[in-house]
């Protein structure tokens, strides 16, 4: 990605938490209610099963890429290479992400191609592919881009017995 720009992005998770599928989809409809949001989706699979989503505004969307690009945003709309843009940017940050969890716990991970999804919460189906009693992990990602701060939400959504698995790998190296 930094062939896309001259200066550093800088990523900070500040906050961490584990929450239910309602609970998260009750956090999220209450921090962006009806906005129109961009997601980034990465599947994983072998020694863990699950997906890890970036989710942000639109519009937050929107003023990254033509950061990136160096293009003036035209309209609110995204395009095929934005959204390619968009998607590279997320599965950096994810593919980062879940190798180094897998590299802490000594775990092999297959990734499937990135997804790009638009629309609100409810539109979405981010969550409704996942049992009720599936616990994910929400955690707040802020971007340091040049002087833009973009905050946005990093997802990761284990299947239950994936979920475990990873929690009992966790215990041992401690």
């Amino acid at each position: 990605m930094l062939h896309y720009v001259e200066f550093k992005i800088k990523l900070q998770v500040p906050s961490i938490k584990v929450l239910s599928l309602v609970e998260l989809q009750n956090q999220l409809v209450e921090q962006f209610n009806q906005d129109s949001l961009s997601a980034v989706l990465l599947n994983f699979q072998e020694s863990f099963i699950g997906s890890a989503h970036l989710v942000f505004p639109k519009e937050i969307a929107i003023i990254l890429v033509s950061l990136l690009t160096a293009e003036k945003p035209e309209n609110s709309e995204l395009d095929f290479l934005k959204i390619g843009t968009i998607v590279e940017v997320g599965n950096i940050i994810l593919n980062n992400i879940i190798g180094s969890i897998s590299n802490i716990i000594r775990a092999q991970m297959r990734y499937l191609v990135p997804l790009y999804k638009e629309g609100t919460i409810e539109t979405m189906v981010l969550l409704r592919e996942y049992e009720p009693n599936t616990l994910v992990i929400l955690a707040t990602a802020c971007l340091d881009v040049e002087e833009l701060k973009i905050k946005g939400e990093i997802i990761l959504i284990f299947q239950l017995d994936s979920f475990n698995s990873l929690l009992r790998a966790l215990e041992q190296l401690e």
